[in-house]
């Protein structure tokens, strides 16, 4: 079980982050010099179950500009604060197979036939569907008074709108995660005194669907980015 804390920082502030991040932090191998790595996220299935106020979601993912394998499928469950994250490496052809499902039993089949044997209890009450977002980000394992936690910053967050890509953070606006075990609440406090900085709730899934939501109801796509 892990907890997740996210802020939004404005550019003025993120210097301090990395600067920090750099001094006591070791950067993610996946980084490549100063441009980090770029993430295309895929979410393709979400449920929830309120007798046990457990909610999930199912997503593959890639990354560029990287030297390791670039395909997984991630299933991500949360109860409260606390959730958990289950990874699975797969191949190109295997990614395509399950970015192309278009209905829960097909979904599972895929899933199993893949190997993907910890997928099996997928509930079958749930959302399946598709939506695309893309971002860069920079990543450190950080050891910071006796507490280790990973610390992530992503930037240029877009989802897939139709042939191109729209900002759903405005440019200049980073999220900052921090993910670790039970003693990362204090550094919510080393964080405040630091940087002046308060957690929020943000959820790139929540931010995509309501930007598509929103088109679909002003039937108004405005300004593409490719």
């Amino acid at each position: 079980m892990r907890i997740e804390i996210k802020y939004y920082i404005d550019s003025k502030d993120i210097s301090g982050i990395i600067d920090f991040s750099t001094k006591y932090g070791i950067m993610d191998k996946y980084c490549v010099n100063e441009f980090g790595y770029k993430i295309q996220s895929t979410y393709i299935y979400e449920w929830e179950e309120h007798y046990q106020d457990l909610r999930g979601k199912l997503r593959l993912r890639n990354y560029f500009n990287t030297k390791y394998n670039n395909y997984f499928i991630e299933e991500k469950i949360k109860s409260g604060i606390w959730g958990t994250k289950n990874r699975c490496a797969i191949s190109e052809n295997e990614y395509q197979a399950i970015n192309n499902t278009s209905d829960t039993k097909t979904l599972r089949k895929n899933l199993y036939i893949n190997n993907l044997a910890f997928f099996k209890s997928l509930p079958l009450e749930g959302r399946l569907f598709n939506l695309r977002i893309q971002y860069s980000r920079f990543a450190w394992v950080v050891e910071y008074q006796d507490i280790k936690f990973r610390l992530t910053i992503d930037r240029d967050i877009k989802c897939c709108i139709y042939d191109g890509y729209q900002h759903i953070v405005p440019p200049g606006t980073y999220i900052l995660e921090i993910k670790g075990d039970k003693d990362l609440y204090s550094i919510l406090d080393i964080f405040y005194k630091m940087f002046e900085v308060l957690p929020e709730k943000i959820s790139k899934l929540d931010l995509g669907k309501k930007m598509l939501e929103d088109l679909k109801e002003n039937s108004y796509m405005g300004d593409v980015v490719t």
